[in-house]
């Protein structure tokens, strides 16, 4: 993942979002592109321009229970009355009687670092390397509505942020209502800023799940060998590699089409996409 996987994304959804407005919530597209089936929908986001391949360890879910409407009268523009259910679910690590079974100690760090090269972002490695430290423009437009649309350092830092979790998980007792790893799953946002001082950048939940039963680190052979991140799952007698079984959600509401007059559709489709650096997949406030 990169700038450009970012921006790839957002433009065809945008395209997506066009289209169900065109040819209403009814029609095959709008059904395919919410109907939970992950081949579904990014057959629909490859229509528009998006390959699944830009983000490997992230599927992309969309729900049109959010009530995001345009309001522009009242409240300036896009709103959701209620509840937006957008969130981004990390699956990770956190079990190290799991995950680590059997490992010496001296070799915990090695496997974070294995993990971190996995997951240097919450959505899987960075497609380039060059692009890792690349900024957006630094153009200042005077205007009354927000213009920048999201920084991808935003998300090079959730992943370092990410790796710090694991290892307190690790370090501490895995169960216990006082522990670090259930105030993690159970309100994840809140603990990271309580425990390790990180405030999230995006209006858009964060939660955090387990890893699924199976996944483990194997320790190397050697010590100048690399281990490895598998799953319990196995293909042809081998295990599989983590990045084929562990993946993130991204889950976005679809926006209500704004009214039956489609001359507006395109200044709210731009305003829903320009709403500022907290919304970066989908740029609408709650």
């Amino acid at each position: 993942m990169n700038d450009h996987g970012l921006i790839e994304f957002r433009t065809a959804y945008l395209r997506a979002i066009a289209r169900v407005w065109r040819e209403g919530e009814t029609s095959d597209f709008a059904r395919d592109l919410t109907s939970g089936v992950q081949s579904k929908i990014d057959q629909c986001l490859s229509e528009c321009g998006f390959s699944a391949d830009c983000w490997p360890n992230l599927c992309v879910q969309l729900v049109r229970n959010g009530g995001v409407q345009w309001n522009p009268g009242d409240t300036g523009g896009w709103f959701s009355p209620v509840s937006k259910h957008e969130a981004l679910t990390l699956r990770l690590p956190l079990d190290k009687a799991k995950v680590l079974r059997g490992v010496d100690q001296r070799y915990w760090a090695q496997a974070l670092a294995e993990f971190y090269q996995l997951f240097p972002t919450p959505f899987g490695p960075i497609a380039d390397p060059s692009q890792s430290g690349a900024k957006g423009a630094t153009h200042q437009s005077l205007m009354a509505y927000p213009t920048k649309l999201g920084d991808f350092q935003s998300f090079l830092e959730l992943g370092g942020v990410i790796a710090r979790a694991i290892a307190l998980a690790w370090r501490q007792q895995a169960s216990g209502d006082m522990s670090f790893t259930n105030d993690l799953t159970t309100r994840a946002a809140g603990a990271l800023q309580s425990w390790l001082g990180y405030i999230s950048p995006w209006g858009i939940d964060l939660r955090v799940e387990p890893a699924p039963d199976g996944v483990r680190w194997i320790p190397p052979t050697d010590d100048a060998s690399a281990g490895a991140w598998a799953c319990g799952a196995t293909r042809e007698g081998k295990s599989l590699p983590l990045e084929d079984h562990l993946k993130n959600t991204l889950t976005l509401c679809l926006p209500d089409r704004p009214g039956k007059d489609a001359t507006v559709w395109p200044i709210a489709l731009a305003a829903y996409n320009n709403t500022g650096p907290a919304y970066p997949f989908t740029c609408c406030p709650a």
